[in-house]
């Protein structure tokens, strides 16, 4: 009888030690799992968010990288008014009538060094280069002073542009050798004319047969009309005729209805902060 008790003793101690077993067993389960389950929750947030992350910096860089990025080799801007911002083929950097607006200081495009400057003549809206924010060393500048002297239109040779001066044309504020043209020849043959504040002159009329491939037309109701202007412009025979300097005064930089009333075959409309690649 003894032996029967212990036995059943010992088999009610043994279940108990099962039973405490499995209890432990499943509640370190239902533990883990939820820990697994954190985990998971925390592992697919992160997942989710890191594609976000990198692509957010990416943007951001490449913002930054466009930013910096120097302009297309062989391109032009037009800046507005008369400003007009060439870079070569070779990547030197030509301002020609830089512009420091009365109303903004800072127009588009003057953050690139400067390698050459070319002023067509002493007034407000030509005659700004410190709008130019930097030049590069050796930059050059050159004046109408130094490109008409005596009576005589110099010629510019330089290693990636030839620079030649042209008269002019008089008009009711621009007396006769006050200011002069620009006819520039870059190193792949572009050819591209800049007139300044020109009317009609008589060396405008020997153009045509030069071919030339841009060519800035003087607009400004302050001095003549636009019909006049597109005769200017029909003379010349450009392939490519720009209207510029299209106001009066040097708080308006582009007239939209001004450039829509220029009329001549090749006729090309730039905007102010428009670029465009430069084709012989």
């Amino acid at each position: 009888m003894k032996k029967t008790f212990m036995k059943k003793a010992l088999s009610i101690m043994l279940t108990l030690v099962l039973l405490l077993s499995i209890t432990a067993c499943t509640e370190n389960d239902v533990e883990t799992g939820v820990i697994n389950d954190v985990e998971t929750e925390e592992a697919t947030t992160l997942e989710s968010e890191t594609p976000q992350t990198k692509e957010e910096t990416t943007e951001e860089e490449a913002t930054e990288a466009a930013e910096a990025a120097p302009p297309e080799n062989n391109t032009m801007m037009y800046q507005g008014h008369a400003s007009v911002r060439i870079v070569t083929p070779e990547g030197k950097v030509i301002y020609v009538d830089p512009f420091k607006a009365l109303v903004d200081p800072q127009l588009e495009g003057y953050d690139v060094p400067a390698d050459l400057i070319l002023i067509t003549h002493c007034d407000l809206g030509h005659d700004s280069p410190e709008a130019i924010q930097t030049q590069n060393a050796g930059c050059e500048k050159i004046t109408n002073e130094d490109a008409l002297v005596d009576g005589e239109y110099k010629t510019f040779e330089l290693d990636y542009v030839k620079v030649e001066a042209v008269e002019m044309g008089p008009n009711r504020h621009h007396h006769p050798g006050s200011g002069v043209g620009y006819i520039l020849t870059l190193s792949n043959d572009v050819t591209i004319y800049v007139s300044g504040d020109s009317s009609r002159s008589e060396q405008m009329e020997t153009f045509a047969a030069r071919n030339i491939d841009y060519a800035f037309i003087y607009c400004s109701p302050h001095d003549l009309n636009i019909e006049t202007a597109s005769e200017n412009a029909a003379l010349i025979n450009a392939k490519h005729s720009i209207p510029y300097h299209l106001s009066d005064t040097v708080v308006v930089f582009f007239v939209e209805e001004l450039a829509d009333a220029f009329e001549v075959d090749g006729k090309m409309v730039l905007k102010p902060g428009e670029v465009i690649t430069l084709t012989p």
